[in-house]
């Protein structure tokens, strides 16, 4: 076993976090193209804000970090900040699990441009199909948000804000694993057109994901992103569609290999009005699509499939009541198809879903209030009513104090519902919050603290009277609890030419009915990163360090802690063309996030860009 406090200290002293700083735009704004603006952010309230006023927690990884992290995928950025534990079996394009503060992995929602990717048969987002070029922006809140986003919110929110603004830009990386990848992409305008166009493909031979199997799988991707928008000082049209498609290659149960073809796209138009001051408008309409068709017949000679369809309009209207208050209020409408095929058993599913939200944002002084209250109806299920609170203190420029509470819910997925051991009385799952935060920026250096404790209720479990020895005779049923409780500390220091960051997570992720720690959620982890500028060259040094965790809930396995350190270094050419590169795992250490499933080993990335 891998000496885990060492590797902690290693990596506390050698490395730091990647830089995170938050720029978004102000999307209350129909004329406000997606300029970079520090400190603000949307998703938490649905329009923009600073971090100054949000009570809330949230973090905006920026176009800079993603391009520094050449050769990486989104887990790879997104486990870079502690308190967001990844589990994947096996390599990149393999499946990918998210937990954020101790939550479940479908307690994450996760969003395209304001659409939602998660399918309707298993809840959590396909991590692993999303390409990083076409990436603009990603921002987290952390803690529930299913006031103003319906299920799965009950751990956070992860919103994708794809490229956008003049360029015309091509890059290619080659990397281990015979890894090949293209990206090119031509982005302008003309009067009051913008337009845009983001192509890439990926191939890589990949490694042996089981540890108990020498045989390797990669995967491929393609992918394209799109849009079309006009606007003028009152009015916004947008069409824009994200797409991405491939084959990821795995063993099954008995390490023989196979492979499946998926799809993720999503498709959108988005209208906004601006009135006289006074108020403004937004309609989004959207369409996703996740599907999965394996390409090798089950034992009935069959194959394999599921397919979620979701369509959704999304209006949103806000008041202007004064400079500093602002009353959101919404309409959101729903319907999804899921079609699925196992083993030969299959189901086909609809559910129609429609919601009114309600938030008020107010400030006065130093001190600024937002609440927030969402009822959501589903056809032949029942209705979940969620709200948030939270107040926010400056104590002065540069301190604030926040105070949350919330609730959050997930309806039980189709799988629950209808696949293998399924209920159709499934209650929803939902969630209690409460977190305390507090920031202080001097000069060049900022701390966080946030206290939070999140009580779960009525989680769906399998539950079988005569075990799993003999046939199947269980059902899935609302049985199980879990309580969340810890402390998130941050601290960033950034200067001119040096960026120092780290966030460590403590928290006690309990199973209280069996009073266990929950599966692959870590009580402790660390992240931290250090960049240095000089002038056109910069290096880097990231790392992450988690400690020991159960595997899964029906085994007595414990994953043991790990540390890990990436190196990255970029070197600016001229105005127009760079090189960067990245060494994964540079100590080459031996870990595993599922048990029995190889991570990661050595391995190098270099990328050539071009962008004008």
């Amino acid at each position: 076993m891998r000496n885990t406090t060492g590797a902690i200290l290693i990596t506390i002293l050698a490395t730091g976090l990647l830089p995170c700083l938050p720029v978004n735009a102000a999307e209350g704004d129909v004329n406000a193209d997606r300029t970079e603006l520090d400190d603000v952010v949307v998703t938490a309230t649905r329009h923009a804000i600073t971090q100054d006023r949000l009570p809330a927690n949230a973090i905006v990884i920026d176009r800079a970090t993603i391009e520094r992290n050449v050769g990486a995928d989104l887990a790879d950025i997104l486990r870079q900040h502690a308190g967001l534990d990844v589990a994947r079996n096996g390599g990149p394009g393999a499946a990918t699990s998210l937990f954020i503060r101790g939550t479940e992995s479908n307690h994450v929602l996760l969003l395209v441009d304001g659409i939602e990717m998660n399918p309707g048969s298993i809840g959590g987002p396909a991590l692993q199909n999303i390409p990083l070029d076409s990436i603009e922006r990603i921002e987290i809140i952390k803690g529930p948000r299913s006031s103003l986003y319906g299920s799965e919110a009950i751990g956070g929110v992860i919103n994708i804000v794809t490229r956008r603004g003049d360029r015309l830009a091509a890059s290619a990386t080659l990397g281990s694993f015979d890894t090949e990848q293209l990206d090119g992409s031509y982005h302008g305008s003309q009067g009051n057109w913008q337009y845009g166009l983001d192509l890439g493909s990926e191939r890589s031979d990949g490694f042996a994901p089981r540890a108990d199997s020498a045989e390797e799988r990669g995967y491929e991707r393609d992918h394209g992103n799109g849009y079309v928008r006009w606007q003028n000082e009152r009015a916004m049209l947008e069409l824009r569609h994200w797409e991405a498609e491939g084959i990821s290659e795995y063993l099954g149960f008995f390490l023989e290999p196979l492979s499946q073809e998926y799809r993720n796209e999503m498709s959108s138009i988005e209208a906004r009005l601006a009135g006289d001051d006074s108020w403004s408008a937004r309609l989004l309409l959207g369409r996703g699509v996740d599907e999965i068709r394996q390409r090798d017949p089950n034992f009935l000679g069959e194959f394999d499939f599921v397919r979620t369809v979701r369509d959704t309009i999304d209006w949103q209207h806000d008041f202007f009541l004064s400079d500093d208050h602002r009353l959101t209020a919404g309409v959101y409408l729903e319907g999804s198809e899921v079609d699925s095929l196992s083993f030969g058993e299959g189901y086909s599913e609809s559910t129609d879903v429609t919601a009114y939200y309600l938030q008020d944002a107010v400030g006065f002084g130093d001190n600024s209030m937002i609440s927030s209250v969402r009822y959501s109806d589903f056809d032949a299920i029942g209705s979940e009513t969620t709200w948030n609170i939270g107040w926010n203190h400056r104590f002065s420029e540069a301190q604030r104090l926040f105070i949350a509470a919330g609730t959050g819910f997930r309806l039980a997925d189709a799988t629950d519902r209808f696949g293998f051991g399924g209920n159709p009385d499934l209650e929803p799952e939902s969630s209690e919050n409460i977190e305390i935060g507090y920031s202080a920026d001097m000069a060049a250096h900022r701390f966080e603290a946030t206290v939070f404790r999140n009580d779960i209720d009525e989680l769906i479990a399998y539950v079988d009277p005569d075990g799993f020895a003999g046939p199947a005779t269980g059902s899935n049923v609302n049985i199980d609890r879990a309580r969340i409780e810890g402390i998130e500390l941050a601290y960033r220091w950034h200067n001119l030419a040096w960026r120092f960051d780290t966030e460590i997570i403590i928290q006690d992720p309990e199973d209280l009915t069996t009073e266990s720690q929950l599966a692959r959620r870590a009580r402790r982890s660390i992240s931290a990163s250090l960049v240095r500028e000089f002038g056109a060259f910069s290096l880097g040094l990231a790392g992450v360090a988690s400690s020991e965790r159960p595997d899964s809930p029906f085994s007595t396995a414990m994953l043991p802690g790990y540390g890990v350190v990436d190196l990255t270094a970029g070197w600016d050419i001229d105005p127009n063309w760079s090189l960067g590169l990245r060494v994964q795992n540079v100590g080459d250490r031996d870990y595993q996030t599922a048990e029995g499933y190889n991570s990661e080993e050595q391995s190098f990335y270099l990328t050539l860009r071009f962008q004008q």
